[in-house]
């Protein structure tokens, strides 16, 4: 006789459920939302789940009335009724939002493990897809969170006058979910800073190849200008009529890239000790 009681109660509050709610408790992709009238009140929360090792959200829709609370049975698509006591909604909620917090902690598990690789420099050829992807999901549970505890404020405010009410026990999951989407934001914040500081390295990397390049090319750039112009097919040259004038060529190239070797180096010390006093100035 009590099934049948609780199954009345659903379909009787199945009655007075706007269609217009109805389906948004039947959409899987509805975010956390509250309302109230005076005839119901409609909470449904939304929280992170990972699915084929694939992070998702999923949906719990919860109406009360007076007396009762009923909870959205996807399987069956209809309300059933769920407790007659807050306390029992805010033991279901809870679970909801443990179970999450284990999510967002696998996921900063994978921050650290990026992170430690960046630091050490024993980057992966993955490293940027990697981050892309963790930063793509946080930022994704960032939102799931912000807006489930925007609604679950809204939800424990409405009963803020009910002495029935387990108000300290719904502050507590307030607590929960606002620390873990502040942790949320932590870790979106350092995920910029190993990516500026990735792209520091890469800079770096590059530039000196690029400074490598430049001396090369001061060194040998005169050393090219000296082969061309011997190269040049006229009887009047240097040295033409000189017994050993291949030698004195190589000598004149040894000459010049001896000769840059130590100018080069020479000239940045002259330089930094200018700009350096420049600057001092």
């Amino acid at each position: 006789m009590a099934l049948l009681c609780y199954i009345d109660l659903g379909v009787k509050m199945l009655d007075v459920v706007k269609d217009l709610h109805y389906e948004d408790l039947r959409n899987e992709l509805h975010p956390s939302y509250f309302f109230e009238s005076d005839e119901y009140k409609m909470f449904i929360i939304r929280l992170p789940k990972i699915v084929d090792d694939k992070l998702t959200a999923y949906n719990t829709g919860f109406t009360i009335d007076q007396n009762n609370i009923y909870i959205y049975d996807k399987a069956s698509d209809s309300l059933k009724f769920f407790s007659d006591s807050s306390l029992d909604m805010y033991n279901y909620i809870d679970k909801l939002v443990d179970d999450s917090i284990l999510i967002l902690g696998n996921y900063i598990e994978q921050f650290l493990v990026i992170e430690e690789s960046l630091y050490s420099k024993n980057l992966s050829s993955n490293f940027m897809d990697y981050w892309f992807e963790l930063k793509k999901d946080l930022l994704r549970i960032e939102r799931i969170y912000l807006r489930a505890l925007t609604m679950l404020k809204m939800f424990i405010k409405s009963y803020e006058t009910d002495e029935m009410f387990p108000k300290y026990k719904f502050l507590d999951i307030e607590e929960h979910l606002d620390r873990n989407q502040r942790d949320t934001s932590l870790i979106l914040s350092k995920l910029d800073t190993i990516y500026n500081y990735y792209v520091t390295i890469k800079n770096d990397k590059l530039n000196n190849s690029v400074y490598i390049l430049t001396l090369v090319s001061v060194i040998f750039l005169p050393l090219n200008l000296v082969v061309g112009f011997f190269g040049i097919n006229t009887t009047d040259l240097f040295f033409t009529d000189t017994p050993e004038g291949s030698m004195s060529v190589i000598y004149l190239l040894l000459f010049l890239f001896i000769f840059m070797i130590i100018l080069i180096p020479v000239s940045l010390k002259i330089y930094k000790k200018i700009f350096g006093r420049f600057l001092n100035r």
